[in-house]
Parts: structure tokens; sequence; C-alpha cells
């Protein structure tokens, strides 16, 4: 099978964040609690995470290079960014990942490296940034800042100690909502000639009651599917859209729909479907894979490939990354399932967020 989408454009709207990781050692515990291990650090990197995550796993997937191979690649910018980060450390490194590149380190295997360049290929010139940089995120002051300027970086850390997790700190804030009308504007101004339009929603402000619809809006104008990777328990804000990707929690919520087998997941989809005009929804079951559910009845299920101990950070940003671009090269819902589902398997056998090269994919139909 040969994967190549780069010459497809992307709209990526939605939460950017990022994933700071510290890999840690231990050889004692704190004298304050025996329950609590003193924690030495031996290295940290930060990786994007939520849209920044699906913007990276795009850039690789999109196979205009073997990343592994060639280090350093020069293009044109096929993913076009809308969303918001802070005047802040965290809102720096990110917009100089997702600009500059990424260095992956092994978890298990002491200093392997591999760095990946892909200079140009995300677009980041229009993520807001705060206004206030003066205003440290963690300055109590801060936190009665309700004027439009401040805006604070989505952070997820994860602490990780011989091998394995051992505690997550998020450090977020909503973002204000007088930025709806920027974010609107940046929308229009560069959906145009684009030939998907991926909304990656974290509930962190920037889709929202206002800029979902004008989306919505914009897209139907100029004749772009819509894929909602959805986070809000109420479907009805996402109308119209074209496909769906919730895990069986979100549909749960939002179908009001107590799902415990096959059967009941495509009752809820169809429901959704009835309600909320949707044209299909693709439903992650985790380790039991995709099924696919669209109007006229149509159902497919799609097997997972089995993974020992998977890590499923960032999985969902794998398969709307994936699925998204097959189904803009495609037009295809099931084969770009397929490929979203391999796609998954691939990232959760991987440790923390991960990126999936074409070729893996490929290697992984062929056997």
């Amino acid at each position: 099978m040969n994967l190549d989408f780069s010459d497809i454009k992307v709209l990526l709207i939605g939460d950017f964040m990022i994933d700071h990781y510290i890999i840690g050692t231990s050889k004692r515990m704190s004298p304050e609690s025996s329950q609590v291990p003193v924690v030495l650090p031996k290295e940290e990197y930060s990786i994007p995470g939520g849209a920044g995550n699906v913007a990276m796993n795009m850039c690789v997937f999109a196979g205009q290079k073997s990343y592994s191979d060639n280090m350093y690649f020069e293009g044109k910018p096929f993913i076009f960014c809308v969303g918001a980060v802070g005047h802040d450390k965290m809102g720096n490194e990110l917009l100089s990942i997702l600009n500059g590149g990424i260095i992956r380190k092994d978890f298990e295997s002491v200093g392997t490296i591999e760095f990946i360049h892909y200079h140009d290929q995300i677009d980041t010139s229009n993520i807001i940034k705060g206004d206030l940089p003066m205003y440290d995120s963690m300055d109590p002051r801060s936190i009665h800042d309700k004027f439009r300027g401040y805006i604070e970086t989505t952070v997820k850390e994860r602490t990780y100690l011989n091998g394995k997790q051992i505690y997550r700190l998020d450090r977020e804030r909503l973002l204000n909502q007088s930025y709806n009308e920027d974010l609107n504007n940046l929308i229009s101004k560069n959906i145009i000639g684009k030939d998907i339009v991926v909304l990656s929603d974290y509930n962190k402000g920037v889709l929202n009651e206002v800029t979902i619809p004008h989306i919505l809006s914009e897209a139907k104008k100029n004749k772009i599917p819509v894929i909602i990777d959805p986070k809000k328990d109420d479907f009805t804000i996402y109308e119209g859209a074209d496909i769906l990707t919730p895990n069986l929690n979100e549909l749960n919520r939002a179908s009001k729909t107590d799902i415990n087998d096959e059967k009941s997941i495509i009752e809820a989809c169809n429901k959704l479907i009835e309600k909320h005009n949707f044209n299909f929804i693709v439903a992650k079951k985790g380790k039991s894979g995709i099924t696919i559910v669209g109007k006229n009845n149509f159902v497919k299920q799609i097997q997972a490939h089995a993974i020992d101990n998977p890590d499923v950070t960032g999985a969902g940003d794998t398969v709307i990354a994936s699925f998204s671009l097959a189904y803009a090269k495609l037009g295809d819902v099931e084969l770009a399932a397929k490929i979203a589902n391999a796609a998954a398997s691939i990232a959760v056998s991987k440790k923390g967020t991960a990126v999936v090269e074409t070729k893996e994919i490929e290697s992984l139909f062929t056997k």
C-alpha cells in the first residue's frame, strides 16, 4: 500500500497543549512519608500534546520524507494551525517544537535520541499568544485576571520512575471567550483552499458555542469536510459536522446510552447521527478496534491489532491525524478507518506521546 498524503492541505483548529516528561530514578523514600519516593530527575523533555500532537502526527504521517533517514527536510507548510497558547515558557517551547523539530528519547535505552526536523511544514502563525508576558502563570495575582490578555499554556507533566509513570500534574486555564472574534477571523482567512478541516477539542476554550458553528458554516460554504475529535458531553454543538471520532466514554455521555456491547454502540451512533445530522461516527473502542456507523444503516467493524502492554497516551490524536489525511485523500471512510486503526496500534506500542510514519503502516498491512 502506497500512502502518500503530501499533497493534502489541512486546517487544524483546537487546543494546543504540551506534554512535559521527567524521567527519574529513586533509591530512597522520603523521610516525610514512607509512601513517597525521592525522585532524582535524569532527563526532561517536552512534546506537543492535544492539537499539537495531531499536527506532529500529520506531519510525520504525510510521508513526504522518511524522517529517520532524512534528519532535515524543508518543505512548504501543509498543516495550518489555529488556536491559542500562553505568552509563557511552555508556550514558547511548544511553538518552537512545532516550528523546528523535536528530540524524541527512548524511555528504556539510556542515551538513545532520535532528532526529527520538519522545518516549515507546520504553519503556527495563526496561533494566538497571550498579551501579558510580565505575568507568570503561577503568580497568585493572575488568578484574578478576567480581562482578555491572559492565556496560560496547558501543560500535562508526567513523571516516570524506573520506567513507570507515577503521577501526572496538569496546569491549565480556560481560554477567555473575548478571543472568539479573533479566532473566527483567522478561521475565515485560512479555510480557503484546504482539503480537510480538523477540530481537536480538549475543552480548553478554543472550540466553543461561537467558534464551532462558524467553522461548520465556513466549511460548508467552501465544500470542505469537517472531522471532529469531540470532548463536549452534548454533541448538539457539532451539529452538521461530517465525521466525529469519539471514544466509548464520550459516546456514552453524548448519547446517554448504556454502552456495553456492539449493539449498544451502533444504537448510540445511529441516535446521534439522526439527531445531529452527522454523516458518520467513527467510534474508537481501544483494544477492541473501531466501529463505523453512518447514514442509511451503514455499519463496519474493524478489529484492533493485538498489542502487549499498550501505552495509550495520545492515541486519540494519532487516530484523528491519520484518519483525516486518509479520508481527505481517499474519500473512503472504511479504508481511512483501517489506516487509522493500524496507526493507533503502532502508537500505543511506543512509550509516551508518539508519532507514526507511513512506512510503519505499510509494514503492518503487509504482515
